[in-house]
């Protein structure tokens, strides 16, 4: 985001490193590829309107970057299979309505509940300070468009804090200091931040302190064992007992646990339903649902 909104485009061989390192970690390049999208559209916006008139020349420098960012999508172990894969997950709608994430937010969760309030203080502060029609395209078409994602689906609500509401801060930042505060609130903050390290020393000497110490010595800092209460620990433990791998009904996310707690054993399925199919998916749910 932060390259592609500088006044000069990406390198397309920037775009293919990036997005190669991404595509060997994780299959979420997808939502990268929309932004690129998002970008060039938005310029090509921008020059229709005649309000940049370099906006052409860089939709068109940002246009390379697509194929980039497609090429490095095939870099990996697995070749034309991931991007493949991925687009049949995507596209599979029972599957899709098996997986939790995939479903929309219900708005009774803490995440959700401030993915629901900063898009509704969003919204106001764009209302208030009219500064929608000074935006360029691309940044109204990544904040609407990663917005109605988050709608659609709960997983999409983190890519909304990286994507929608930095892009939203930086046109309503006018306004946000126009808006009375405590007094002395901002030298405070900027006296607590005057560069020393020791605070960030001190906060990982902390952290690790708390994972090396775990419940020892004191309240439990940091979770070092599987709850009983959330997981199956028991009933894993005694399956492990037995010696045996039998043929296993878990519930769905159960299954990661059990691969983890139990190798060897093969489970009905597990969190990562893509590799399962829909057809299994369905089998589980109408097992599960009676």
């Amino acid at each position: 985001l932060e390259l592609l909104d500088r006044p000069k485009a990406p390198a397309p061989w920037v775009i293919l490193a990036l997005f190669t390192l991404w595509a060997n970690l994780h299959g979420g390049w997808v939502f990268g590829v929309a932004l690129l999208g998002a970008h060039v559209l938005g310029r090509l916006v921008d020059a229709w309107r005649g309000q940049a008139p370099e906006a052409a020349a860089l939709a068109r420098a940002t246009l390379w970057s697509v194929p980039a960012a497609a090429l490095a999508t095939i870099l990996t172990p697995y070749g034309t299979a991931a991007p493949l894969h991925l687009a049949a997950h995507l596209n599979d709608s029972a599957l899709l309505r098996t997986a939790h994430e995939f479903r929309p937010p219900t708005f009774t969760d803490a995440g959700s509940i401030s993915f629901l309030l900063a898009t509704i203080g969003a919204s106001l502060g764009f209302a208030r300070a009219r500064s929608l029609g000074s935006a360029p395209a691309a940044h109204i078409i990544a904040m609407l468009g990663f917005t109605v994602g988050g709608f659609l689906a709960r997983r999409n609500i983190p890519l909304v804090a990286l994507t929608a509401l930095p892009l939203a801060m930086i046109h309503l930042d006018p306004l946000l200091r126009r808006l009375p505060e405590p007094p002395n609130l901002r030298r405070s903050f900027a006296e607590a931040a005057g560069g020393t390290w020791v605070p960030g020393v001190l906060a990982a000497l902390a952290v690790w302190l708390a994972a090396l110490v775990g419940d020892r010595g004191g309240p439990r800092a940091l979770p070092t064992a599987f709850d009983p209460q959330v997981f199956p620990v028991e009933a894993v433990a005694t399956l492990r007992a037995t010696g045996s791998a039998p043929r296993l009904f878990n519930e769905y996310t159960w299954g990661g646990y059990v691969l983890w707690a139990a190798p060897g054993q093969r489970v009905f399925i597990d969190p990562g339903a893509d590799f399962y199919g829909s057809a299994l998916a369905l089998d589980y749910l109408r097992v599960w649902e009676l």
